[in-house]
């Protein structure tokens, strides 16, 4: 299950939701049985990584950028030959490396908008939910493009410039309320990129869905109940509502 097969291994996990609530969990028998079943119980995140695992392929060098706690890394450590995760948190740096288990990931404390890898290195660059973070964004996404082997490929996810983004947006420390599809497209033909694919996730409904999904957070016994039937209403309202989605996925190729 997405997440869980890592989670399931791990002492305890630390995790920070998007509106800065810590949840720390010291795993035992049970939660790391409910790790193996359920996956990780954040529908949000789920969705993003949906799009991020179906288009993700094997490579030599990788790039984690704005890794939080290591997630990406984690999963897709087996498939790599080596990966350099950053992220601009001490904190979350200090917490991957301290519950890391692979020997070719390394995490450091870094800025993506002035990256100290040389130019073409990367065969695939992650960079889930972070642009939006960042106040020089088009300088960051200059810097992904310039460590970015060609035909590398970014695969990106971020929010959309939704009106409900644009209600919210500060409450999770965000720049900005979002982006268009056009945004994206002016920013990669910018940097010698081009948008392969270009997704939209979490439909209004799926929003709603999220919400409950996160309000029982706290309560296992239900979490465990509710949280699959929750999930796949999520993915079918996404499939026939093809509009007003709250968080966007790109597959890019560097040319």
């Amino acid at each position: 299950m997405p997440f869980g097969s890592i989670f399931s291994k791990l002492e305890y996990i630390d995790l920070v939701t998007a509106d800065e609530v810590h949840v720390r969990l010291k795993n035992n028998f049970i939660s790391r049985l409910a790790f193996k079943v359920l996956g990780l119980p954040h529908m949000g995140l789920r969705l993003r990584a949906r799009k991020i695992t179906k288009n993700f392929i094997n490579c030599q060098r990788m790039l984690d950028a704005g890794c939080g706690t290591g997630i990406y890394s984690f999963s897709f450590a087996k498939r790599v030959r080596e990966i350099n995760a950053v992220d601009i948190s001490q904190e979350k740096i200090n917490h991957a490396n301290q519950i890391s288990i692979f020997s070719n990931i390394k995490f450091n404390r870094g800025d993506i908008t002035k990256l100290s890898f040389p130019n073409n290195h990367f065969d695939t660059i992650i960079c889930s939910d972070v642009i939006e973070h960042i106040k020089e964004d088009k300088k960051a996404f200059s810097e992904l493009s310039r460590v970015l082997k060609p035909k590398g490929r970014l695969l990106l996810t971020i929010p959309s410039n939704s009106e409900n983004n644009r209600k919210t947006y500060k409450k999770y420390g965000h720049e900005r309320a979002g982006y268009t599809k056009e945004d994206i497209f002016l920013l990669a033909k910018q940097n010698s990129l081009v948008v392969e694919k270009a997704e939209g996730y979490s439909s209004n409904l799926t929003e709603k869905l999220s919400s409950l999904n996160y309000r029982t957070l706290s309560n296992k016994p239900l979490l465990a109940i509710i949280f699959y039937p929750l999930y796949l209403l999520s993915i079918i309202s996404d499939s026939l509502f093809k509009n007003n989605y709250s968080g966007y996925f790109f597959l890019i190729r560097k040319i």
